[in-house]
């Protein structure tokens, strides 16, 4: 119909409704209203780092740091929301990737508890960051150096473990293997997500199978630990 206007009646005014009986075995079910319910939004946690490890009680670390130059290859990179900055692993003897195949032949590792609460010692080039208050991710992200070492990148994480620092701890949260990047930003899901003070990615293998000759290092532009507002 045609819209209201002030003082218009809407018909039986003034009269009551008398309820003589109530139903006792009432049901109901909420089906919303139309789009009453915000879309899920990502949420990065780690603030935007600058040329320093350390920001508002977050602390970022590494196994090895490419010619202990933090300035230009340090932890931080990965965390300041640069993709043309990125960290860089350590080349010396003792923190070094297969240049060929990318797997790891150094002397850094974490032991974690697995998937099967077995404790099992996982071999690789390891960045971590530490949070002021315990929190749980559901989602990360990762993005390689761009336009570098190879086609496409031999020095992006190909095969790696998520692990989350409970009790001084650590505990498996995700693994993936043999992912090409092509200079793109992957995104995964944490399939059971718990709660941890820290967390840290340590990559088993490096590179993409394309890549020749140049697998033996690690660089991480980006990594961005998401909860949902969901």
């Amino acid at each position: 119909g045609s819209n209201m206007v002030s003082g218009q009646s809407c018909g039986n005014e003034g009269k009551n409704v008398y309820a003589s009986k109530l139903i006792n075995n009432p049901t109901s079910d909420y089906v919303g209203c139309y789009n009453d319910k915000p879309a899920a939004t990502d949420i990065n946690l780690i603030p935007i780092m600058g040329s320093t490890n350390e920001v508002n009680g977050f602390s970022a670390s590494a196994s090895s740091v490419y010619q202990n130059n933090n300035d230009f290859a340090g932890p931080w990179c990965a965390f300041d929301n640069n993709v043309n900055t990125w960290w860089h692993s350590s080349l010396d003897s003792g923190f070094t990737y297969d240049s060929t195949t990318g797997q790891y032949k150094g002397n850094s590792s974490l032991n974690i508890i697995d998937s099967n609460g077995q404790s099992i010692n996982v071999p690789g080039e390891w960045l971590q960051i530490v949070f002021p208050t315990v929190n749980t991710i559901t989602k990360y992200s990762i993005q390689g150096r761009q336009d570098c070492c190879g086609q496409p990148n031999g020095r992006d994480p190909n095969t790696w473990y998520i692990v989350g620092l409970k009790d001084n701890q650590w505990y498996w949260v995700d693994y993936q293997t043999n992912i090409s990047f092509n200079w793109n930003m992957l995104s995964f899901n944490i399939a059971n997500p718990q709660p941890y003070i820290s967390y840290a990615i340590v990559t088993t293998v490096v590179g993409d199978s394309k890549a020749v000759g140049t697998r033996n290092s690690l660089q991480i532009a980006t990594w961005n630990l998401i909860v949902s507002s969901d």
